[in-house]
């Protein structure tokens, strides 16, 4: 039930911020950082399908099956990464605004992760 409703208002919410986040970098011509959500969710769901796999719900030892998940997962969101950086090299942000907006964002996530943990450890005990 908890997990429902933290996965039900977690997703849509993450989207919405995605679109705020692009919205945002457009107004003001700051560095497009949006596109590191595709990493982030598949490698994410990449180390949870090898964990899956390493220990499986159902008590069995390993499952392959999960385990080849995760692996095509963690290439899906590795791709990406690995084709950005070997193209231009590692960002290099415009240091007037772009310090701000990386602060911005910095505090922003972890703040998320502060109150994503204190949600989670409310509606769980």
């Amino acid at each position: 039930m908890c997990l429902g409703l933290i996965m039900g208002l977690g997703i849509p919410l993450g989207m919405i911020l995605v679109f705020v986040n692009v919205a945002a970098t457009f107004r003001l011509q700051s560095p497009f950082v949006a596109w590191l959500a595709w990493p982030a969710l598949f490698l994410s769901l990449g180390y949870n399908f090898w964990d899956f796999g390493l220990n499986p719900p159902d008590g069995r030892s390993i499952a392959w099956s999960w385990i080849i998940c995760g692996a095509v997962f963690v290439l899906m969101g590795a791709a990406p990464l690995v084709l950005m950086f070997q193209h231009t090299g590692l960002p290099r942000p415009r240091w007037s605004r772009a310090t701000a907006f990386w602060l911005v964002h910095l505090v922003a996530a972890l703040a998320g992760l502060g109150l994503g943990i204190a949600l989670y450890d409310l509606l769980t005990t």
